[in-house]
């Protein structure tokens, strides 16, 4: 048992040390951004759309939580630096979810059927060109609330903890125009949680983005994308799905 301990104890500050290290990894890039010949004066601001599944499972039946709606804000400062081609984009995100099995199913026992996440990170994007065509490499790190299912004696319930997600994947440009273009991408990574009770996990996600330029200081940007992950939970073994659609207007100071 003493063993167990020292090993929880020190899987638990393994984490938060990454989380630390995402939350230098912020503050390193954005200053180093300030250091160079970048462009500044670009921000992104939008709306989203958003449904998420929850199942968990271990030696009990499988139970899943599901939404019945979601929206979300999001803002993100662009910070553009033409010599090296780097992108550097931090964000803020705040997602609400309505859950209606909350109240219908009696294995949940919630004090409330709806469920506010936030989500702090930074996207680096690096160019990256595979043959005649154009594409980047998207690095996301983030800091991120999640819903979790936590077991009890008789019934399970929605909680909030945090995870760290670090993803990298490619965007590849499927068409473009001189003021538009439609991307699709794929990216994956591990979650490592910095609550205690949540253990290391990974995530993939795929989709597409659609960019149109309105005029000289604004455009218009749309997302639609499908994640998954999968991760341990104290006694128990979740999995997430989430749909979303984002929409943004980035704008020019």
């Amino acid at each position: 048992m003493k063993v167990f301990k020292r090993l929880s104890s020190g899987y638990h500050i393994l984490v938060k040390k990454i989380g630390t290290l995402i939350s230098l990894f912020i503050l390193i890039a954005s200053s180093k951004a300030h250091a160079r010949k970048c462009i500044k004066d670009v921000f992104s601001t939008g709306l989203s759309f958003d449904s998420t599944t929850i199942s968990a499972s271990k030696n009990d039946p499988k139970a899943t939580l599901a939404s019945t709606q979601g929206y979300g804000i999001q803002a993100s400062w662009i910070i553009y630096c033409p010599d090296q081609q780097i992108e550097y984009s931090p964000y803020l995100k705040h997602t609400r979810y309505q859950f209606e099995d909350v109240k219908k199913n009696s294995s949940f026992n919630s004090t409330s059927d709806s469920n506010a996440l936030n989500t702090v990170g930074i996207k680096v994007t690096l160019p990256k060109p595979v043959s005649k065509y154009y594409g980047e490499i998207p690095l996301d790190f983030s800091i991120k609330e999640s819903i979790g299912l936590k077991s009890g004696t008789t019934h399970l319930w929605d909680e909030k903890y945090m995870n760290a997600k670090m993803t990298a994947g490619y965007n590849f440009h499927l068409w473009q125009k001189t003021h538009q273009n439609l991307v699709v991408f794929f990216k994956l990574g591990p979650l490592a949680g910095l609550s205690e009770g949540a253990g290391l996990g990974g995530t993939a996600e795929v989709g597409s983005s659609y960019f149109r330029k309105i005029n000289r200081k604004a455009s218009f940007k749309a997302n639609l994308f499908y994640s998954y992950s999968k991760q341990g939970l104290e006694v128990l073994d979740l999995s997430s799905q989430e749909l979303g659609l984002q929409s943004n207007i980035v704008f020019r100071l």
